[in-house]
């Protein structure tokens, strides 16, 4: 809690913008009725009780896989809130319910984004790296272009690489890929460097700076980079750099597929196996420095404090990594170029007002984190399992976001 208190005027009727569809966050719409879910109790009842409802609108019923998501898990933190909240089945096979006075670990997805981006520009800060090099100039060979090619356009998603993933898995909608394609994708490690070249071998999609296309291909490259800058491995520069200073103690980049006896367990639908829920919590994770670390709602609210508070990067830097490229996107849909900076991204609300963060997606678990700009008021959200009914509603998590952003600013 901060010793100083701080208050925001926000219209209750608006809609924050968060358009990230592959980055794996969430449009903050409509309402959803719902029974309340278990969360710490705090003096002010009313409010716990709205994110209570709005937490456990997220889940279904455990015998209904179909319905809504297998668990849900969220933090609201800040100067006049301190609130956890946990609904549904942390393990449903054994089963276990979540519990809000655990920190659970859980695959975090593209939020890894974030993190990669803040060691990236510590090393700008450094000297040892500009924005405008191009990376010929430290990684020779790896990807085509190189010479054109430079480090803001890989954090800015304007390289024209094309992403990886979606090579891996061609029908990479929930519920539509097959669980044979997982498993043939996430069975075994894949090196970052063979991923970029899978990348690479389905050539340019454009020339770089001319186009904005989300794709983790260009933080595996990022990866690359600080690791030949540094001359230390990405895990050991990460933890280095930023889990051990900020005591980050439940963050890791696993170094085997188990997900650990405390995770969250994440679920899947696949479209061979429609009618249950597949855990898909232990496998090879292939998103390294752009989608593979493990952490928890509060470490993520904690790094996020950090970044957003200024204690991570200089002010001009943090000021680079929340300005957009200006390009206009290659194809609809996905998230919108405008909103989205050097790892960070933009979460408009119609007033004006801003919050900035990050959404993960991937098999088994979406989250969001969301953070005023000064780092004082924090919000988490993780997800695991999707709905999948065309009568469902298009995002569970919508209705939780919109409250809890009523509570950190209150007002209008």
């Amino acid at each position: 809690m901060h010793q100083h208190s701080r208050r925001y005027s926000v219209s209750r009727r608006g809609a924050l913008r968060m358009g990230l569809a592959g980055a794996g966050a969430v449009a903050l719409t409509a309402g959803i009725a719902a029974p309340a879910a278990r969360a710490d109790r705090r003096p002010d009842g009313s409010r716990d009780e709205r994110l209570d409802s709005a937490l456990a609108g997220l889940v279904g019923d455990r015998d209904d896989p179909a319905v809504r998501s297998v668990a849900a898990i969220a933090t609201v933190a800040g100067a006049d809130v301190c609130w956890r909240g946990a609904a549904g089945y942390a393990d449903r096979e054994r089963p276990s319910r979540a519990r809000p006075g655990v920190d659970y670990p859980y695959r975090i997805g593209s939020v890894t984004k974030a993190f990669t981006a803040t060691v990236v520009l510590q090393l700008v800060a450094e000297g040892r790296l500009r924005l405008e090099d191009p990376i010929r100039q430290h990684l020779p060979g790896v990807v085509p272009g190189d010479d054109r090619l430079t480090v803001r356009h890989l954090l800015g998603m304007t390289s024209g690489l094309a992403d990886f993933a979606a090579l891996l898995f061609p029908t990479l909608r929930p519920g539509n890929s097959s669980y044979r394609e997982f498993l043939r994708a996430m069975g075994a490690p894949i090196a970052p460097r063979d991923l970029i070249a899978l990348a690479v071998r389905s050539g340019p999609r454009f020339e770089p700076g001319q186009r904005f296309d989300y794709s983790t291909t260009n933080y595996l490259v990022l990866g690359l980079l600080l690791e030949r800058v540094t001359g230390r491995a990405y895990a050991g520069e990460l933890r280095r750099r930023l889990l051990v200073p900020l005591r980050l103690r439940g963050t890791e980049l696993p170094g085997g597929p188990r997900l650990g006896p405390r995770g969250l367990r994440g679920y899947a639908h696949f479209n061979d196996r429609e009618d249950e829920w597949v855990d898909v919590s232990d496998r090879c994770e292939q998103g390294w420095a752009g989608g593979g670390i493990v952490s928890t709602l509060s470490d993520l609210s904690r790094f996020f404090s950090a970044l957003l508070g200024g204690r991570l990067l200089p002010a001009e830097l943090l000021a680079a990594m929340k300005t957009s490229s200006g390009a206009p996107p290659l194809v609809p849909g996905g998230p919108d170029p405008r909103d989205y900076g050097l790892g960070l991204q933009r979460f408009a609300h119609p007033r004006g007002d801003v919050l900035w963060g990050h959404g993960g997606y991937t098999h088994g678990y979406r989250n969001t984190v969301l953070s005023t700009s000064d780092g004082l008021d924090r919000i988490a959200l993780c997800y695991t399992g999707f709905p999948t009914r065309p009568e469902g509603p298009p995002d569970p998590a919508a209705a939780f976001l919109q409250t809890a952003v009523e509570v950190i600013r209150p007002g209008g």
